[in-house]
């Protein structure tokens, strides 16, 4: 599945726990790469927690667009 930049997802992983964020965080796609996606990680306050290179098969998209309700499940 492609997301599409500014796309709220979920990540279904642990596998960035030694970047501050695990299985369940919500971030935003900021870049999109060939094979990847740059997203960032904020908490609720708005804060970043990190941001890095992520790999689609960790990640679930929640909103398609900035203006989605991020409490409407796509798909």
């Amino acid at each position: 599945m492609k997301f599409p930049l500014l796309g709220l997802v979920r990540l279904t992983s642990d596998r960035y726990l030694n970047r501050g964020v695990g299985r369940g965080a919500v971030g935003t796609i900021v870049l999109l790469h060939d094979d990847a996606y740059e997203v960032e990680f904020s908490r609720l306050d708005g804060t970043t927690i990190d941001w890095f290179t992520v790999r689609p098969e960790d990640l679930e998209l929640i909103a398609d667009a900035p203006d989605a309700n991020p409490l409407r499940r796509v798909g």
